[in-house]
């Protein structure tokens, strides 16, 4: 969602339920973290610039490990 304007843009598809995300250059998602189906505190980065682009997952560790929070995208 744009704060200025209000307008809303599909970017694509969450790879976990309830994920949260982090934006890169201009604005574009680029990781998204959360809890899998299994329990586990995940994080994708999406890969590829376009439409097309698909989420790779990059790092998971278990619950008795903590959770992982990305706080900013460097790429």
């Amino acid at each position: 969602m744009n704060s200025g304007t209000g307008s809303l843009r599909h970017e694509g598809e969450a790879p976990i339920s309830d994920a949260r995300f982090v934006t890169g250059a201009a604005g574009r998602v680029a990781l998204a973290s959360g809890t899998d189906a299994e329990g586990r505190s995940v994080v994708y980065s999406l890969d590829g610039a376009d439409k097309t682009a698909s989420w790779v997952r990059r790092v998971a560790t278990r619950r008795d490990e903590g959770e992982l929070i990305p706080i900013a995208w460097t790429g």
